[in-house]
């Protein structure tokens, strides 16, 4: 009984291994035919073009095949000459947003809303580009696509109403609209500027060194550069470098809540929890108990606590009060 057991678990075992290489074989097999039958029909149309010529149905389908391919490049350049249909001019859209190819992504959005002026999401596209780049036509769509994006919308449109692309990018920033904060970025000339500009870039997976560096050439002195340094070494994994320009930061700027709670998380990631927490506390009473930087020390103690308990100690981790720290100490 045992010995079949044995064998019935060994041949269960067996089996997940066949059926995972049959897996793995078809999708070795899947892809390429795809990608053959992809070529083939483009080879198909290109056959019909020469013969008749090009016709819109044509050109969508081509753009099409060359989008299911990963080649938005290629899918805009054929869509550009598929006609009018609102569908083509939202797909053609959509592949220019995608590309950063802002001003032809601008002229195709107009094309789209003469035709369907109530879209809510060709609205909130042209609006955002239009904030960062020319902020005085932002605002009709903006406010059309209010209802459907929501809060969301609010800043930037304050923004926009200013005229102020730093106000616009920080906005978008704070959205998590990357690519558009960093068309805003792109817009302001000035240290912060190149700073702000850098830290969106590294946000996307680009390198935002740079800029940064630039950043810090421009204006050493300028707390809020000497803040986004600090991030961007964060990010790309330097943490001393990280630590050090934060604290440079906050010996700029002694009487900023934001810096210090980077400072705790800086010092956190290299390891001084002690540390760390006596800035993110002292961070929540510069800010006069501010919600936002009470959550932030509350989910250090709960980290704090999580991980004591992970290695067998079950009391609660215990910091003693300090007295007003110094960042450069």
């Amino acid at each position: 009984m045992l010995f079949s057991r044995k064998r019935a678990a060994r041949f269960g075992v067996l089996l997940v291994l066949v059926l995972i290489s049959l897996l793995a074989l078809q999708s070795s097999l899947i892809r390429p035919v795809n990608e053959e039958r992809v070529m083939e029909a483009l080879y198909h149309i290109e056959r019909l073009a020469l013969r008749d010529g090009w016709t819109p149905e044509l050109a969508r389908r081509a753009g099409d095949l060359w989008r299911d391919s990963g080649d938005l490049i290629r899918a805009a350049a054929y869509w550009e000459n598929a006609g009018d249909d609102p569908a083509v001019v939202r797909a053609l859209a959509e592949a220019y947003v995608e590309l950063g190819e802002w001003s032809r992504a601008a002229d195709t959005l107009l094309r789209l809303l003469e035709q369907q002026p109530e879209d809510s999401w060709a609205n909130f596209q042209l609006g955002v580009i239009f904030a960062a780049v020319a902020p005085e036509r932002a605002l009709p769509y903006l406010q059309a696509a209010l209802p459907a994006y929501g809060e969301t919308l609010a800043p930037v449109i304050e923004g926009a109403r200013r005229g102020d692309p730093l106000r616009v990018g920080m906005a978008l920033a704070e959205a998590r609209l990357w690519a558009y904060a960093e068309l805003a970025f792109e817009q302001v000339p000035s240290a912060r500027g190149y700073a702000y500009s850098g830290f969106v870039r590294d946000q996307q997976g680009k390198d935002g060194g740079a800029l940064i560096q630039a950043a810090v050439a421009l204006e050493p002195d300028d707390a809020q550069v000497r803040l986004l340094e600090g991030l961007h070494y964060r990010t790309i994994g330097d943490r001393r470098a990280s630590l050090d320009a934060i604290i440079t930061a906050a010996a700029l700027d002694p009487l900023n809540p934001a810096i210090y709670a980077e400072l705790g998380a800086a010092y956190e990631l290299v390891g001084d929890v002690v540390t760390a927490r006596r800035w993110l506390e002292y961070a929540v009473t510069l800010s006069g108990n501010d919600p936002k930087f009470q959550a932030i020390l509350e989910a250090f103690d709960a980290d704090q606590a999580d991980l004591l308990a992970a290695v067998g100690f079950t009391d609660e981790p215990t910091f003693e009060s300090t007295p007003t720290p110094n960042p450069l100490d």
